[in-house]
Protein backbone atom coordinates (compact mmCIF):
# COMPACT_ATOMS: atom_id res chain seq x y z
CA UNK A 1 0.00 0.00 0.00
CA UNK A 2 2.04 2.89 -0.92
CA UNK A 3 2.63 5.65 1.67
CA UNK A 4 3.25 9.53 1.16
CA UNK A 5 4.28 12.16 3.23
CA UNK A 6 1.54 14.00 5.49
CA UNK A 7 3.66 15.82 8.08
CA UNK A 8 5.04 16.47 11.29
CA UNK A 9 4.04 15.66 14.84
CA UNK A 10 5.64 19.35 16.57
CA UNK A 11 4.49 18.86 20.49
CA UNK A 12 1.30 17.84 22.58
CA UNK A 13 -1.55 20.44 22.56
CA UNK A 14 -4.06 20.93 25.57
CA UNK A 15 -5.37 18.59 28.16
CA UNK A 16 -7.38 16.34 25.67
CA UNK A 17 -4.39 14.10 24.19
CA UNK A 18 -3.97 16.40 21.49
CA UNK A 19 -0.79 16.33 19.29
CA UNK A 20 -0.19 19.25 16.85
CA UNK A 21 1.14 18.30 13.52
CA UNK A 22 2.04 20.37 10.81
CA UNK A 23 0.61 19.40 7.68
CA UNK A 24 2.96 18.65 4.28
CA UNK A 25 0.86 20.64 1.66
CA UNK A 26 -1.96 18.27 2.00
CA UNK A 27 -5.41 19.98 2.10
CA UNK A 28 -8.08 18.70 4.31
CA UNK A 29 -11.76 18.29 3.24
CA UNK A 30 -13.36 15.97 4.89
CA UNK A 31 -11.95 14.62 8.56
CA UNK A 32 -14.46 11.83 9.28
CA UNK A 33 -12.75 8.98 6.22
CA UNK A 34 -9.04 9.27 7.14
CA UNK A 35 -9.70 6.02 9.62
CA UNK A 36 -5.80 6.06 10.19
CA UNK A 37 -2.26 7.69 10.28
CA UNK A 38 1.22 5.87 9.78
CA UNK A 39 3.99 7.26 12.76
CA UNK A 40 7.32 6.64 11.48
CA UNK A 41 8.78 5.16 14.93
CA UNK A 42 12.35 4.01 14.35
CA UNK A 43 12.38 3.33 11.05
CA UNK A 44 8.84 1.52 11.32
CA UNK A 45 5.10 2.95 10.22
CA UNK A 46 3.22 2.13 12.84
CA UNK A 47 -0.15 2.83 12.09
CA UNK A 48 -2.68 5.08 14.34
CA UNK A 49 -6.39 5.04 14.47
CA UNK A 50 -7.70 8.49 14.71
CA UNK A 51 -10.16 9.13 17.12
CA UNK A 52 -10.84 13.13 16.16
CA UNK A 53 -9.26 16.00 14.46
CA UNK A 54 -10.01 19.16 13.74
CA UNK A 55 -8.52 22.19 11.93
CA UNK A 56 -5.69 24.29 14.20
CA UNK A 57 -4.24 26.89 11.37
CA UNK A 58 -4.50 26.52 8.04
CA UNK A 59 -1.42 24.22 7.48
CA UNK A 60 -1.51 22.92 10.98
CA UNK A 61 -3.88 20.41 12.33
CA UNK A 62 -4.57 19.24 16.15
CA UNK A 63 -5.23 15.11 15.89
CA UNK A 64 -5.97 12.79 18.67
CA UNK A 65 -5.27 8.73 18.54
CA UNK A 66 -7.61 6.65 19.67
CA UNK A 67 -4.46 4.20 21.24
CA UNK A 68 -3.57 4.88 24.45
CA UNK A 69 -0.16 3.69 23.54
CA UNK A 70 -0.14 7.07 21.34
CA UNK A 71 -0.70 9.08 24.77
CA UNK A 72 1.96 7.38 26.31
CA UNK A 73 4.75 7.11 23.81
CA UNK A 74 6.45 10.99 23.02
CA UNK A 75 5.83 11.40 19.19
CA UNK A 76 6.91 15.06 19.36
CA UNK A 77 8.88 15.69 15.94
CA UNK A 78 7.86 11.73 14.47
CA UNK A 79 7.17 12.32 10.83
CA UNK A 80 3.11 11.25 9.96
CA UNK A 81 2.37 9.29 6.60
CA UNK A 82 -0.72 8.40 4.60
CA UNK A 83 -2.11 5.55 2.81
CA UNK A 84 -2.46 6.74 -0.67
CA UNK A 85 -5.52 4.53 -0.80
CA UNK A 86 -7.10 6.94 2.31
CA UNK A 87 -6.54 10.07 0.83
CA UNK A 88 -8.60 9.43 -2.08
CA UNK A 89 -11.55 9.55 0.14
CA UNK A 90 -10.24 12.02 2.66
CA UNK A 91 -8.48 14.89 0.77
CA UNK A 92 -9.17 16.76 -2.24
CA UNK A 93 -8.65 14.91 -5.82
CA UNK A 94 -4.68 17.12 -5.14
CA UNK A 95 -1.34 15.95 -6.14
CA UNK A 96 0.23 19.36 -4.45
CA UNK A 97 2.58 17.30 -2.93
CA UNK A 98 5.85 18.98 -3.94
CA UNK A 99 8.21 16.18 -2.30
CA UNK A 100 7.30 14.25 -5.78
CA UNK A 101 8.84 16.52 -7.96
CA UNK A 102 12.23 15.13 -8.94
CA UNK A 103 10.94 11.86 -8.64
CA UNK A 104 11.68 9.40 -11.84
CA UNK A 105 8.39 8.01 -13.48
CA UNK A 106 7.90 4.20 -14.73
CA UNK A 107 5.46 3.01 -16.47
CA UNK A 108 4.53 -1.09 -15.87
CA UNK A 109 4.89 -1.79 -19.66
CA UNK A 110 7.11 1.12 -21.28
CA UNK A 111 9.42 0.86 -18.26
CA UNK A 112 11.81 4.48 -17.83
CA UNK A 113 8.75 7.61 -18.73
CA UNK A 114 11.07 10.35 -17.72
CA UNK A 115 11.36 12.80 -14.06
CA UNK A 116 8.23 14.18 -12.96
CA UNK A 117 8.87 18.10 -13.24
CA UNK A 118 5.41 19.80 -12.00
CA UNK A 119 1.76 18.71 -10.89
CA UNK A 120 -0.39 20.51 -12.78
CA UNK A 121 -3.06 21.22 -10.85
CA UNK A 122 -4.71 24.33 -13.15
CA UNK A 123 -6.94 22.26 -15.16
CA UNK A 124 -9.95 20.39 -14.77
CA UNK A 125 -8.18 16.84 -14.89
CA UNK A 126 -5.12 17.05 -12.92
CA UNK A 127 -2.02 15.36 -13.92
CA UNK A 128 1.62 14.69 -13.92
CA UNK A 129 4.24 16.63 -15.74
CA UNK A 130 6.99 14.32 -16.73
CA UNK A 131 9.77 15.20 -18.69
CA UNK A 132 11.44 12.57 -21.24
CA UNK A 133 14.04 13.19 -23.60
CA UNK A 134 13.32 17.12 -23.67
CA UNK A 135 9.76 15.84 -24.47
CA UNK A 136 6.74 17.21 -22.33
CA UNK A 137 4.39 14.30 -21.12
CA UNK A 138 0.97 14.87 -19.30
CA UNK A 139 -0.12 11.62 -17.29
CA UNK A 140 -3.82 12.20 -15.28
CA UNK A 141 -3.69 11.87 -12.13
CA UNK A 142 -5.94 8.71 -11.40
CA UNK A 143 -5.68 6.71 -8.39
CA UNK A 144 -6.10 3.38 -10.65
CA UNK A 145 -3.03 4.85 -12.23
CA UNK A 146 -0.57 4.36 -9.28
CA UNK A 147 0.80 1.12 -8.88
CA UNK A 148 3.48 2.42 -6.33
CA UNK A 149 4.77 5.32 -4.53
CA UNK A 150 8.38 4.77 -3.26
CA UNK A 151 10.00 7.35 -1.24
CA UNK A 152 13.30 5.87 -1.09
CA UNK A 153 14.10 4.94 -4.35
CA UNK A 154 11.97 8.43 -5.45
CA UNK A 155 10.01 6.09 -7.98
CA UNK A 156 6.93 6.60 -8.87
CA UNK A 157 5.32 3.83 -10.68
CA UNK A 158 2.62 4.22 -12.83
CA UNK A 159 0.46 1.60 -15.09
CA UNK A 160 -1.46 4.14 -17.79
CA UNK A 161 -3.69 2.83 -19.86
CA UNK A 162 -2.87 1.44 -23.25
CA UNK A 163 -2.35 4.22 -25.87
CA UNK A 164 -1.78 6.86 -23.47
CA UNK A 165 2.40 7.20 -23.62
CA UNK A 166 2.11 6.03 -27.45
CA UNK A 167 1.10 10.05 -27.90
CA UNK A 168 4.47 11.01 -26.27
CA UNK A 169 7.51 8.47 -26.45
Amino acid sequence: MPEVFFGKILRRHGLKRYWLVQLHTIKLVECSDIGFLFVDIHGLNVPFFIEDFRMFSSDRLLIRFSESVAQQEDLTHHSLYASLTNLSYAFENRFDDRGLIGFHVEDTHKGPIGTLVDIDEQSSQKRFDIRFKGRQVWVPIVKEFIVELNREKRLLLLDCPEGLLDLYI
